[in-house]
């Protein structure tokens, strides 16, 4: 697993940063990039039989038929303070708060297939929660099959 380019491995932490976050968000307001990235996660699901999926669209567009659908939420705050942790730039705290606020905003109002938790996930707030404690969560819902 992973992502490479060029057939090298990119570390998780170079993908998880403010600056990328913010690309990723604008490359996805283009309907026809949207299109072709929704084509390859679906074809990988359907080659998995059985997935796992992260993503802004995933529940509502990309797998809208998913069995269970669960929606990751956190304050801005508790979602800055993790990506500053995992980024190793906990003295940016207010311009990593900023930049996903303002990645929020952009990907609710895009014009095709805009931020929105799907009608039939299960939400859980996971400010305050370790890892674990998510995970644990997660598993459950699973178990009882949503």
């Amino acid at each position: 697993g992973g992502v490479e380019i060029s057939g090298e491995k990119v570390p998780d932490s170079a993908l998880r940063t403010p600056e990328v976050s913010a690309a990723a968000s604008e490359v996805s307001r283009h309907p026809v990039v949207r299109r072709v990235l929704v084509g390859r996660q679906r074809a990988a699901a359907e080659a998995a039989g059985s997935v796992v999926m992260e993503g802004r669209d995933i529940g509502t567009v990309v797998l809208p038929d998913a069995e269970v659908k669960v929606y990751l939420s956190a304050t801005p705050e508790e979602r800055a303070r993790r990506r500053a942790r995992q980024s190793g730039r906990e003295a940016e705290l207010d311009r990593i708060r900023d930049a996903i606020l303002d990645r929020d905003r952009r990907d609710s109002e895009r014009e095709d297939s805009p931020l929105r938790i799907a009608g039939d996930a299960v939400e859980i707030d996971t400010t305050g929660l370790g890892l674990g404690e998510v995970v644990s969560r997660v598993l459950a819902l699973v178990k009882r099959g949503c």
